[in-house]
């Protein structure tokens, strides 16, 4: 529904702008293409008309759309309008006008007097029709020859017979009504057959129902003088049509006479009430018509083809599916109209992927960025952004690492809500100092509501660390423990801790950020992002559980993981008779990984290994779904298991239950 004045001149901004565009393509293929589709494009303008602008979340003309958004939350902000929410974006749900309260504004009153005229131009609609209607009721019954006449041609051309009365006051026959139509003839003696087909055309194709339809329309939008244009174009090409009709039913100097039927109406008046049709419609347009009738030609089946898809192309467009809103420049000047221009393209902007909301909100914590955290603020905070801004952590960095963000445990709760951590990392390096870490942690909720919309569900858990080693081990690196999975083998048990990591970053840079460690960020608003990066580690803690004289026995124990896309898949390890030959103490690539380890009597029965594939875009490896891990005592004793990652139990630290904002 429409129930301000700005829903309104939007709804009848969009409308224009589509029969701009249908004058232009009938303007190109005037003589292209059939009367039927000349009359049939209007169609498009029909569904413009109807739907509410907007409704996809898309505009026709996005600029135009924000640019009003910004002007409505100027003129609105001291107005307390009753009809209109200063910050919630213009949004139509119908084409009818409806009010919702007293008003209480300018624009408020201005909407009434909007609503008024439009009610005004129905009444007065109606009232011609129940004039016409009673007027009627006075006609005279038809001579039998005149039954007789309209008897014939509807058994010739296959019509439905209807009421036929007479009125000699009337220049010209014409249909009325929709339900029991009336065929109103302006003599008592024979007229031309032509006249009566036309009619009786208009009355096969429920044209009466049609000027219905566009007159209640022109009601909806009676201030906008250039519709009206418009609908009175439409109005001629529906008479144009029916010509085509008829003139595609006779043949030779039958169609001349049609022609000089129409060029004997030029001078007079026509009837011109709602619900009617008439062969007359004003000298200028029967003078058009009858140049239509000079150029007849019957139009190849083909063109009915090229049509459809002209319809095909043009659908999209009136839906607006073709253009979305997108953030405009950002000004830091607060009263500026640059800047209301730069939160009303926010308000507008839609994340329209889980990711790319993530992307938007991790880069405007960043930067604090107003019109990214905007952009992808929950609605029910529009009213208090500026209050809700204030409440955002201003401390937030990320340096020295291959990702700007990290996403851990994206946990879908439904098909339209998201749980997940966004996490940060600030890494700072100096010479012969070990490294610095400022690992921060922001629990999450992404929501669906007019694209993606993300906000801060607990407080922020962070933590200093001073190396890498020491922030592998404390509790705020358990944040993005993905699963802990526990496998009994032969010869004890393995524990196997699995972290993961997702991500977006700058698919230029994305080879330097992981192999030349050099990170290189875009910042650059991208609503429509998906996930190109991504890690996943796996810390394997093997215990020995055998009984103590066995493991009096081990001189050493080799461990090796491999990386597999399916827990089906086969795999080889190799064997050697020397445990030597497995190679060095350990060593890791990014689909396996390797420990070799001699034991001496202080040996504390656990083996620790460590295994981390990258992966991105344009390079990397698959994130794996399984891995095989070989398990070899003194080079004799070999053990090979299989684990699947969607085992185990999901851990989320209690910390992150706590500390409500």
């Amino acid at each position: 529904m429409m129930t301000s004045i700005w829903g309104w001149l939007i709804q009848t901004i969009e409308v224009s702008v589509v029969a701009v565009m249908i004058l232009f393509l009938k303007k190109l293929f005037q003589d292209k293409l059939p009367p039927k589709w000349q009359y049939g494009i209007w169609i498009i303008l029909l569904l413009s008309l109807l739907l509410p602008a907007g409704m996809f979340g898309t505009s026709i003309v996005p600029t135009c759309r924000t640019y009003i958004e910004a002007i409505k939350t100027i003129v609105e902000t001291s107005l307390q309008s009753a009809y209109v929410d200063v910050y919630l974006p213009i949004k139509n749900s119908f084409f009818f006008l409806f009010i919702i309260a007293l008003p209480k504004s300018l624009t408020d009153y201005l909407f009434i007097v909007y609503i008024s005229g439009g009610l005004f131009y129905l009444g007065r609609y109606c009232y011609q029709y129940y004039r016409l209607r009673t007027l009627l009721t006075y006609g005279q019954k038809p001579q039998p020859e005149i039954i007789s006449q309209l008897n014939r041609i509807c058994e010739t051309y296959h019509f439905h017979p209807c009421q036929v009365i007479v009125m000699p006051e009337i220049p010209s026959a014409f249909v009325c009504g929709i339900m029991k139509p009336i065929l109103v003839l302006p003599t008592q003696e024979l007229i031309d057959d032509k006249i009566i087909l036309h009619e009786m055309f208009h009355l096969k194709y429920k044209d009466s129902l049609q000027c219905v339809i566009w007159s209640c329309l022109k009601c909806i939008h009676w201030c906008n003088p250039f519709l009206h244009y418009v609908f009175h174009y439409i109005s001629n090409d529906m008479e144009a049509l029916c010509d085509q009709r008829v003139l595609e039913v006779l043949e030779g100097e039958q169609r001349r006479d049609y022609g000089r039927i129409l060029l004997s109406m030029t001078n007079h008046q026509y009837p011109h009430a709602f619900a009617t049709t008439s062969l007359s419609n004003g000298t200028k347009n029967i003078k058009k018509r009858i140049e239509a009738i000079a150029r007849f030609k019957k139009y190849p089946q083909g063109m009915s083809i090229v049509s459809v898809c002209i319809y095909f192309l043009l659908i999209p467009v009136v839906m607006g599916s073709v253009s979305s809103y997108t953030l405009l420049h950002h000004s830091f000047l607060p009263h500026s109209f640059a800047y209301q221009l730069s939160m009303a393209s926010a308000r507008l902007s839609q994340c329209e992927s889980v990711e790319g909301a993530i992307d938007t909100y991790a880069k405007g914590l960043l930067t604090y960025n107003e019109q990214y955290l905007l952009s992808v603020l929950p609605r029910r905070y529009y009213s208090s952004y500026q209050q809700a801004m204030k409440q955002l952590p201003t401390n937030i960095t990320s340096t020295g690492v291959p990702y700007l963000y990290e996403v851990n445990c994206l946990k879908k709760i439904n098909e339209n809500e998201y749980h997940a951590y966004l996490c940060f990392n600030n890494c700072e390096f100096q010479e012969d100092q070990p490294a610095k870490s400022h690992y921060m942690v922001m629990p999450i909720q992404v929501i669906k509501e007019n694209g993606w919309k993300v906000k801060q569900t607990k407080k922020i858990y962070e933590e200093d660390v001073e190396c890498i080693d020491n922030l592998m081990g404390s509790e705020v690196f358990q944040t993005s423990l993905y699963k802990k999975i526990i496998k009994k083998c032969k010869s004890g048990q393995l524990e196997l801790t699995i972290r993961n990591a997702n991500s977006i970053i700058d698919s230029q840079n994305q080879t330097n950020s992981f192999l030349m460690n050099t990170p290189s960020h875009s910042l650059n608003y991208q609503p429509r992002a998906h996930f190109n990066a991504a890690y996943q580690s796996v810390e394997i803690d093997y215990i020995n559980t055998q009984p103590k004289a066995i493991q009096d026995k081990i001189k050493n124990i080799y461990i090796e993981i491999k990386n597999l896309d399916n827990i089906n898949d086969e795999v080889e390890f190799e064997k050697h008779d020397n445990p030597n030959q497995y190679g060095s103490s350990g060593g890791a690539s990014d689909t396996d990984a390797h420990h070799l380890q001699h034991l001496d009597s202080d040996w504390n029965h656990l083996i620790h290994l460590t295994h981390c594939t990258f992966y991105y875009e344009h390079g990397g490896f698959p994130i794996p779904q399984a891995y095989a891990l070989q398990i070899v005592i003194n080079g004799e004793d070999e053990e090979i298991l299989k684990i699947d990652v969607k085992d185990g139990e999901w851990h989320v630290p209690e910390e992150l239950y706590q500390g409500d904002l």
